[in-house]
């Protein structure tokens, strides 16, 4: 509640759109210790810190995440994962047409109340893709872009700004 009242004075007292809470938590009590905010008025500003925060934080399920929990912690349940639903919010933005997935990378991770970034949308659509949910298409938004066809990176697939995707239909009667 703190937190939120908090966020919610920055913004609308000072204009500040973007927020980013950062939880740390403190090893000898295994709660939470303090929060690092960063607070902005630039959309690439929160998309940058976003990805720096996601990328140096870790949790149970272990890298990425909004909050640094400390390695001693094994009971740990959070009462909020930023992750939320975002598999099904994307099948929701799929569910009419195919869609780039610089809508993901770029529009959705500058909208103030998501605190994904980058990394997390293509992760998630990545796992789509492999649970067959959905599928990737080229620029050209018609030819079919398996993983088997694409660049990979150390080893695993990658999905690249450019690309569209689109959910699977399934053939009636399936």
């Amino acid at each position: 509640m703190i937190l939120a009242s908090y966020r919610k004075a920055l913004r609308e007292g000072m204009g500040i759109v973007y927020t980013i809470p950062f939880r740390v938590e403190s090893e000898e009590k295994q709660k939470t210790s303090h929060y690092l905010i960063h607070a902005t008025k630039s959309p690439l500003g929160f998309k940058i810190m976003k990805e720096v925060m996601w990328n140096h934080g870790h949790s149970e399920e272990g890298e990425g995440a909004l909050q640094f929990v400390q390695s001693g912690r094994t009971d740990y349940v959070p009462l909020f994962d930023p992750r939320f639903d975002v598999k099904q919010e994307i099948r929701n933005a799929l569910a009419s047409d195919p869609q780039c997935v610089n809508l993901f990378y770029s529009d959705w991770v500058i909208r103030p109340n998501d605190l994904l970034c980058q990394p997390a949308y293509r992760q998630a659509l990545l796992e789509l893709e492999a649970s067959g949910e959905i599928e990737v298409l080229d620029r050209d938004k018609r030819t079919p872009k398996p993983m088997t066809s694409r660049k990979r990176h150390k080893g695993k697939p990658t999905l690249g700004e450019g690309y569209y995707v689109r959910l699977v239909r399934k053939p009636s009667g399936a």
